[in-house]
């Protein structure tokens, strides 16, 4: 059967969600009478909109599935690496929203994990899962419409990521990601998606990138389909979003779609970029890059890129830094060096150095506390402008 995607603009960001999803011919198409229902937003952090998914997309979500008959709606989220699901959801006051709706918040990092094997997968044929995802007899994937740095979007397959261990989020961080969520959609594909494309994010996304506002859900009845049609309303061609393209390519879904709604085409900044020589103060070298330390530490450089823009003197602060994220075939010299990952400290004997700091791992998952490390070293006001991120 031909999949559809639907798409809904509007004031009201909650009737554009039951309208986007009416289009598709109703909850009660994806959601039976006492079913149990697992919905995963996207809540990568204790931000607010455009950052993660609007509480109001998936309270109405929640209100939906009650009005379908489901005997009980789960919500639940396992956020970036060192950022805990409590901190989020109470933060936020989602718990207590979704609570009031009759969700039951479940706290993916305090909860339990069965293994799922799939004989298809390439990258992983073996991952832990939540228990209350596997046991529940719908999935519902609330994605946000952003940027990413390593994936050139974040939506519903990119949305998965949130559904691991910390300890297993940095699997495959290197040319296997897009596989790897490609693997995880085989073994679990969601019911229904539903996309928060009312404020967006674009630039170096998915932490620190520049509101986009479309005002529209978009909902889909496949996962492959609902990105490609979101990929494309942010002005990128679908087939080289690799999760996409590898997604279809493997029966994921369909790239073959019935489309309602308004045909919207925008042209988003585009979040890729390569690690350069210098940035600032800072010197980079890598004779042979580990591409998992590559990747992790791109997303640490798009926090700085901002940070760099907006406060150009706290940057300047940066002084004499080097950082290797990789193996080196030549001696360097700096007053601190950074060695970012396993590769990069068995380099150490080609480095002189006052300082060293050392973030083991292949590739280090920390990237957060590289952060905290380097604005303790240099006193840098640079965790004040994470937390500015908070405000509502």
């Amino acid at each position: 059967m031909k999949s559809k995607v639907s798409c809904f603009k509007g004031e009201e960001i909650k009737e554009c969600t039951r309208k986007s999803i009416e289009q598709l011919g109703g909850i009660g198409k994806f959601i039976k009478k006492n079913e149990t229902v697992f919905i995963k937003p996207n809540l990568m952090a204790q931000f607010y909109s455009p950052y993660i998914v609007d509480a109001d997309v998936i309270r109405t979500v929640i209100e939906l599935c009650y009005n379908a008959g489901a005997k009980k709606v789960y919500v639940g989220e396992n956020p970036m690496v060192d950022i805990e699901s409590k901190e989020v959801l109470e933060y936020t006051g989602y718990k207590d929203y979704f609570e009031d709706a009759g969700a039951e918040v479940v706290l993916l990092d305090e909860s339990k994990y069965v293994k799922v094997y799939s004989g298809n997968a390439k990258c992983f044929r073996e991952f832990k899962l939540p228990e209350v995802l596997v046991k529940s007899d719908k999935y519902i994937n609330i994605a946000k419409m952003k940027t990413h740095v390593l994936t050139g979007v974040t939506l519903c397959m990119k949305n998965q990521q949130g559904l691991l261990e910390h300890d297993e989020k940095v699997m495959c961080h290197d040319h296997n990601l897009s596989q790897k969520f490609v693997d995880m959609a085989l073994l679990r594909k969601p019911n229904l998606c539903v996309v928060d494309a009312f404020n967006c994010l674009e630039g170096y996304g998915p932490m620190f990138g520049e509101l986009k506002k479309l005002n529209c859900i978009v909902a889909g009845s496949d996962i492959i389909s609902t990105d490609h049609a979101c990929s494309k309303m942010m002005g990128f061609d679908p087939m080289e979003i690799k999760t996409t393209k590898l997604g279809y390519e493997q029966g994921v879904g369909n790239i073959k779609y019935k489309y309602i709604g308004p045909r919207i085409s925008e042209s988003f900044k585009k979040p890729w970029f390569t690690i350069p020589e210098k940035l600032g103060n800072i010197r980079f070298y890598s004779h042979i890059p580990d591409k998992g330390s590559e990747n992790i530490l791109k997303l640490s450089l798009s926090l700085f890129i901002a940070y760099s823009e907006t406060f150009k003197h706290e940057f300047s602060k940066l002084k004499d830094l080097a950082v290797v994220y990789g193996g080196l075939n030549r001696e360097i010299k700096s007053h601190t060096v950074l060695l970012f990952g396993d590769t990069a400290i068995k380099s150490k004997d080609m480095v002189k150095a006052k300082h060293f700091i050392e973030f083991r791992g292949n590739p280090p998952a920390h990237w957060l506390k590289v952060i905290k490390k380097l604005a303790q070293t240099f006193d840098l006001d640079i965790i004040g402008f994470m937390a500015s991120a908070l405000e509502d």
